[in-house]
């Protein structure tokens, strides 16, 4: 009785001092508990803007895939270009430096339009495609076998609001190439109008929010000399949220990708706090 009263006591007291520590059993691996399979895990980057009158559309079909594939996709609404300016109207700014980046790199003049694990597509030279082919091309990633693993823990100081992200990789298969890790962080639940047709919703929702990086638009090298089976890694970073963004409505989006051509082949997912 004496040792379970002191091994309780011992674990009280490693909890004191931080407001919260995720269980990496609980996050697991990709987000999934810790002895399910695991899945390849799809990436779905948005380009949006709250002046667009068909954005809301796309929005639409994102809801309806986060609730139809569940875990297996990691959604990233990046809000730039000209119909994410800032007006009386439309007065938030939703842009970020991260956002204005990929949204010049990979040409996403016209919204919405979207990428789906940034994969090129033979028939139109580009990684963008419309929303209304999103179904198609998210299931045929979703069904794929993942080349790696990724584990998401993290800790947060609601009194600081310091996040600390570490990502944990591991090969499961061997596949040559040039990879780097990208780790950003969306947030959900934020209130302002959106243009819908000629219309203009004042309480529209807006969600998976691109808000910043923790290693830069393009991300860390990780995984030198190719993906190998059982090769493991870890990366650790940490940011401060500024006091406007809610943290539970926050949520880490960690993916791997081929630096050559831009193929996300792994993401993952992971909440502030839950």
């Amino acid at each position: 009785m004496l040792k379970k009263l002191g091994l309780l006591l011992s674990l009280f007291a490693l909890g004191v001092g931080c407001d919260y520590i995720s269980d990496p059993i609980k996050d697991g691996l990709s987000g999934q508990p810790g002895n399910q399979e695991i899945k390849r895990v799809v990436l779905l980057e948005e380009f949006t803007g709250h002046q667009c009158q068909n954005c809301p559309d796309a929005h639409a079909v994102a809801r309806v895939l986060k609730d139809q594939y569940g875990a297996q996709l990691a959604l990233v609404a990046i809000h730039a270009g000209s119909f994410a300016n800032v007006s009386t109207d439309y007065p938030y700014d939703f842009r970020s430096q991260v956002g204005n980046e990929l949204f010049a790199f990979f040409n996403g003049a016209a919204v919405p339009n979207g990428m789906v694990n940034r994969k090129e597509y033979s028939t139109s030279l580009t990684h963008l495609k419309n929303h209304t082919s999103w179904n198609t091309h998210v299931a045929e990633e979703a069904a794929k076998d993942p080349d790696l693993d990724i584990r998401i823990t993290k800790t947060f100081n609601s009194s600081s609001r310091s996040l600390t992200v570490k990502t944990d990789l591991k090969g499961l298969r061997n596949v040559p190439g040039n990879f780097k890790l990208s780790v950003y962080l969306t947030e959900s639940g934020i209130i302002s109008p959106q243009k819908n047709g000629s219309q203009r919703i004042e309480n529209y929702t807006h969600n998976n929010v691109l808000r910043t990086s923790f290693n830069g638009t393009f991300g860390t090298q990780v995984m030198t000399g190719g993906i190998a089976l059982n090769k493991e890694e870890s990366y650790e970073y940490t940011l401060t949220l500024p006091a406007e963004w809610v943290a539970e409505n926050c949520e880490i989006i960690a993916f791997v990708y081929d630096a050559d051509t831009y193929y996300v082949v792994q993401a993952a997912k992971k909440y502030v706090r839950d």
